[in-house]
């Protein structure tokens, strides 16, 4: 790993464990409707830790009401500008590279491929002059809760209603949460099952990861971590807020959490790309839909 890398992946570790440890998350919203950041350019969501990191500082700017960042080159082509004295933001990007082998017989010469990690500078919109201005597609909470439910019975999952705790039975395979009506918000409500959905994916009939043995060792804190970045990616399909209430029922975990990024700076990076996993695999259903839905718009 070279040094540009290393240096960018010790930064976000350490902006994620200044926000937990002054007990704020990225994935806290508290809000309906809140967007995942985006790029102004190709409109496509950023996603894995370049998600955490620009949720983390986008707040910074704007309180995170803005999601668009791009590139410079991306601005200038666009004929935007770069504000005076604007520093920007590191995230990363994985590149497919290439090579063919010198043989020149072959008709099809067999490839050599890698994934190379590459770190590029992106700038909030506030930060750039001469954007349009951002318009927020909102979903007004019914829109909002009716995608939630859509998505959660699309998984199939054994989902039971009922006492006072949430959790995912393993060896059982079904989720228990409390009734939606114990909940202080719908936003609490559908987090937590959004987190345990998570969980459940991650079983040997379905993605198949390791869970840990008991409260506190590293698997254990790092499959929760997972289910929280999971569950954020998700509430950022739905519009659902994920507020404080979220946040606060899973305050067990922080210290955990922190002492699993101090200790590994490629932890985050991990659980990002396991979270990623998990919120594909939940979507499944959603994404035919959309695809669906694109074809028959393009016919």
């Amino acid at each position: 790993m070279n040094e540009v890398i290393k240096k960018y992946r010790e930064e976000i570790t350490q902006k994620l464990i200044e926000a937990l440890e002054n007990g704020t998350a990225p994935w806290v919203k508290p809000w309906n409707g809140s967007s995942a950041p985006v790029n102004a350019v190709t409109g496509e969501k950023y996603n894995g830790t370049n998600n955490i990191a620009l949720s983390l500082i986008g707040e910074q700017y704007d309180n995170g009401e803005d999601p668009r960042w791009c590139t410079f080159k991306q601005a200038a082509a666009k004929k935007w500008h770069i504000k005076r004295g604007a520093k920007g933001t590191k995230i990363s990007y994985w590149r497919i590279m290439e090579t063919k082998p010198d043989d020149q017989n072959d008709e099809e010469p067999l490839k050599n491929t890698w994934l190379m990690q590459r770190v590029y500078v992106v700038f909030h919109a506030s930060q750039i002059e001469n954007m349009p201005e951002y318009i927020h597609e909102t979903l007004s909470p019914e829109q909002c809760c009716e995608k939630a439910e859509r998505l959660i019975a699309d998984t199939g999952a054994n989902i039971r209603h009922g006492g006072f705790e949430a959790f995912y039975n393993r060896s059982e395979d079904y989720i228990q949460v409390p009734k939606k009506e114990n909940f202080k918000t719908l936003g609490g409500y559908y987090a937590t099952i959004l987190h345990e959905l998570t969980h459940w994916s991650g079983a040997p009939s379905r993605l198949d990861r390791e869970k840990g043995k008991k409260f506190g060792d590293e698997r254990y804190a790092r499959e929760e971590l997972v289910a929280e970045i999971a569950s954020m990616f998700l509430s950022n399909e739905t519009g659902i807020a994920m507020t404080d209430e979220h946040f606060e029922n899973h305050a067990a975990y922080i210290s955990s959490w922190i002492s699993l990024l101090k200790n590994d700076n490629d932890a985050i990076f991990r659980a990002a790309s396991e979270a990623s996993k998990a919120a594909e695999f939940i979507l499944r259903a959603e994404r035919e839909r959309e695809k669906a839905q694109s074809q028959k718009n393009a016919a």
